[in-house]
């Protein structure tokens, strides 16, 4: 599902600092700036014309020169219960499905209309689909898939891990490990990212903050608040007011 997108030049003072598992995947194609990414087993400069695929299920963080900012097509994809383990980098060929593909989502961009959105939805649908095909993007825990869609079909409300190690089938101590092994965080913590996500996305709606804390299933707007600020760095409504994402 495509989350957010873009195709521009990076302010000054952009920078990436994953301090735990983003769970969706940032696409890449970069354009010009001198850009280093980072993470716990390697230190890597991102190429000019080259596409970058980044991790889901693990930290991160990336930086770039002022005086040469990064310059990039880009889009967030939430892939979930698939993962990509690593970055992953394709240099793009001219002709190719994937300079065909970049051409054809800048144009979408540039239209500002809700059929263009549904167009670039489907763009990113068959990338998805050329990722998994490529080895990049690998396949979901069967169980555990069904998880992760039961944790966002139900983020309103009260989701305990009895309930969620029933629907793999094993006992609650086993599916922590292998929740928390395949996916980089406990379940605690992933329903907790989950719901703040999506309150991100709501933010940049015209729902009130106490409708949007219900709706992500916190009992009231102070815990919501203070996990989100805890999350995020700034309150609901300065991120609804300031707050700008960066690619």
């Amino acid at each position: 599902m495509l989350l957010l997108y873009g195709d521009q030049t990076a302010k000054s003072d952009w920078k990436v600092q994953e301090n735990s598992p983003p769970l969706f995947t940032r696409v890449y194609y970069v354009r010009s700036g001198d850009v280093t990414y980072y993470d716990s087993k390697r230190e890597e400069k991102l190429l000019h014309g080259h596409l970058y695929i980044f991790p889901t299920n693990s930290t991160y963080r990336m930086s770039q020169k002022p005086e040469n900012p990064l310059v990039c097509l880009f889009f967030h994809i939430d892939i979930l219960p698939h993962r990509v383990e690593e970055l992953k980098k394709i240099k793009v060929c001219e002709n190719s499905f994937l300079s065909n593909f970049l051409e054809t989502a800048h144009y979408a961009m540039q239209e500002e209309t809700e059929t263009w959105f549904s167009i670039l939805s489907y763009l990113c649908d068959s990338i998805v689909l050329f990722f998994i095909q490529q080895d990049i993007i690998k396949d979901a825990n069967i169980k555990l898939a069904d998880v992760v869609m039961y944790i966002s079909d139900n983020i309103e409300h009260n989701i305990s891990i009895t309930k969620l190690s029933q629907i793999c089938g094993y006992n609650p101590q086993y599916f922590i490990r292998l929740f928390s092994k395949t996916m980089g965080i406990t379940p605690h913590q992933y329903i907790i990212n989950i719901r703040l996500r999506e309150s991100a996305r709501l933010l940049q709606g015209n729902d009130s903050i106490l409708k949007i804390s219900s709706k992500v299933g916190y009992i009231d707007t102070k815990t919501f608040s203070r996990a989100f600020h805890n999350h995020f760095g700034v309150s609901p409504s300065s991120y609804r007011k300031y707050f700008q994402i960066i690619p």
